[in-house]
């Protein structure tokens, strides 16, 4: 008795061949590169077009197929199926337009034809780019009518004025998607400023409240000192208790002082935009070296560079001091009789660099990585590590200035890697996505 069977399912499944069904389809299809440049064109693309495949392979598209100077309305079609591939490869979706283009014959002279062209974009597995996939239909016969224009005038004047009606109808979309595009990018301004606002506001109530606790108790130590003072300068005082009293006011005079030199520096670097030009990172971090105290006696905090690194984009105060600001905190928290070792690298990107400032310090806790980066923040007393607590927060103010951001990878006893982003210099072209921390 004969059963059918299954197929076994370990047996393998032969490869299709894909470039020989691409070759063979029926319509006319291209695949052009991200840069319009033609990959594969099959046998039906040739025939409509009136070339062979070895004259367009590796041509950009509108070399192979240029404008017709003889033709007034040559431009506007090049200008449509260049709107039309822009709108494919910024939406990634598949577009279609019907529109007037010659093509090159034989001999050279142009010939009239009238297109109905789709772009289909293929993406890879990250999201980029791959290909386009064109395929144009010639719709000439459609829309001449060869044999009833002459019969049916009415007919052909519908016809022509519908073919200008749906140019109208994709002028006028195109028209749409700017627009759409112009206020989505006021959208997203505006939703930037109403939370930069917020954040403003946040700050200011921490300020206010950080004012009326910080900066009253030096001053209070002040005003207690020197009546002491004025009651202690009687005949008889010693010089040692006299002498005592005049080092608390000047301590607390000198606390108040960085405190609110702090301050100011923090407001200022909050305050509109700054100028950004192209900087040498590397001259930044030379300057930024010989301040902090760097040198390559063994006895001196070691710093080592892997270069070379780049020209960024922003201002060059302002990243002076936010590369003082991370090595002084890399020489200041270290474990006692430790030698700091510090080490900048800088790791580009698509417009983008990440700078790494890396350290062998005390280390910070996992629960802190965050807040290190708001005002007043200190985690050790000030005894064991002087301080206000607002370098950090000024660093943050000074990356999100360069449209940057800034953060830690850090574990107690094990140092701290301090990362933050900006643009390159001759890559910069506005607000872009930022790299993601890792």
């Amino acid at each position: 008795m004969h059963t059918d069977s299954a197929p076994d399912p370990r047996t393998p499944v032969r490869t299709m061949d894909f470039a020989r069904m691409f070759a063979n389809l029926p319509e006319p299809h291209a695949i052009l590169d991200p840069a319009l440049v033609i990959r594969h064109a099959n046998e039906a693309f040739c025939r409509a077009t009136l070339t062979q495949r070895e004259r367009i392979l590796g041509r950009h598209l509108f070399d192979a197929f240029p404008e017709d100077p003889a033709d007034p309305d040559s431009v506007a079609s090049v200008a449509s199926v260049r709107r039309l591939l822009a709108r494919a490869i910024a939406s990634g979706q598949p577009d279609r337009v019907v529109q007037k283009y010659s093509i090159p014959g034989a001999d050279g002279r142009h010939v009239l034809r009238y297109w109905a062209t789709s772009v289909l974009p293929l993406v890879g597995p990250g999201g980029e780019l791959e290909c386009l996939v064109v395929r144009p239909e010639d719709v000439t016969d459609f829309v001449l009518r060869k044999g009833t224009v002459e019969t049916d005038p009415v007919l052909s004047q519908m016809e022509h004025e519908v073919f200008r009606r749906s140019q109208q109808v994709q002028s006028a979309n195109d028209q749409l998607r700017v627009e759409i595009t112009r206020r989505c990018g006021v959208e997203h301004e505006l939703s930037q400023a109403i939370h930069a606002l917020s954040r403003a506001n946040r700050e200011i109530e921490q300020f206010s409240y950080a004012a009326s606790h910080d900066l009253q108790s030096p001053l209070h130590t002040l005003v207690k000192c020197t009546q002491l003072l004025r009651r202690r300068l009687a005949p008889g005082d010693s010089c040692a208790a006299t002498s005592e009293l005049f080092d608390f006011v000047e301590q607390a005079g000198l606390r108040m002082q960085s405190l609110v030199t702090d301050l100011l520096e923090l407001a200022e670097a909050g305050l509109g935009d700054v100028p950004r030009v192209p900087v040498p990172l590397a001259e930044i971090v030379a300057e930024a070296r010989s301040v902090a105290g760097f040198d390559d006696d063994p006895r001196c905090p070691q710093l080592v560079l892997h270069e070379p690194l780049p020209h960024v984009r922003g201002n060059a105060v302002q990243l002076r001091h936010l590369m003082k600001s991370l090595l002084s905190n890399a020489i200041k928290f270290q474990p006692a009789g430790n030698r700091p070792r510090v080490i900048i690298d800088a790791m580009e990107a698509v417009g983008w660099c990440t700078v790494t400032v890396a350290d062998n310090g005390i280390g910070i806790p996992a629960n802190q990585h965050t807040a290190i980066f708001a005002g007043f923040r200190r985690l050790h007393a000030p005894s064991v590590y002087p301080g206000n607590g607002l370098g950090l927060a000024l660093c943050r103010k000074i990356v999100e200035q360069q449209q940057g951001r800034i953060w830690v990878d850090s574990e107690p006893g094990r140092g701290s890697r301090f990362h933050f982003t900006l643009p390159l210099a001759d890559e910069y072209a506005g607000p872009a996505l930022l790299p993601s921390a890792a």
